[in-house]
């Protein structure tokens, strides 16, 4: 078996799974934090500071081990002066979705797990989904 159709299955039997949906969205999450952050020149310290909270607080946000709320993620948005929205759609796959695909994390996502990794570091934090991805893949 290719390492592709291995890595597809793989992926394919996580879909449905809450667990794998919530790391997926919590990601999703905190890229587009890390994005915002680096768009507006603003690192840890400082949105901390924004923020009102320590830094830790924020380096645990990015890590992904934070269950945001509303009030969280409304403070954060405010905070990068940007807008929070939330949508709620019927479960329909499309090319569209936010969702990583195979295809994605087998050829053309190299560029964008580099780039979320590029986001978080120099945000300073390495979200958990690598940390537990890299520790299931050495296993």
């Amino acid at each position: 078996m290719s390492t592709e159709k291995w890595f597809k299955d793989l992926l394919e039997s996580f879909e449905g799974d809450f667990e794998f949906r919530l790391e997926t969205t919590i990601l999703n999450i905190t890229e587009q934090i890390c994005k915002k952050m680096k768009e507006k020149d603003i690192n840890r310290s400082r949105l901390a500071g924004i923020l009102n909270v320590s830094p830790a607080a924020v380096t645990k946000i990015l890590n992904g081990n934070s269950n945001f709320t509303l009030r969280t993620l409304l403070s954060l948005s405010d905070a990068l002066d940007s807008e929070l929205t939330v949508q709620i759609r019927d479960n329909v796959q499309s090319t569209d979705s936010p969702v990583l695909t195979t295809m994605e994390l087998t050829t053309a996502s190299n560029e964008r797990i580099e780039s979320a990794y590029a986001n978080h570091t120099e945000a300073g934090a390495i979200p958990q989904a690598y940390i537990i991805n890299a520790q299931q893949n050495l296993a």
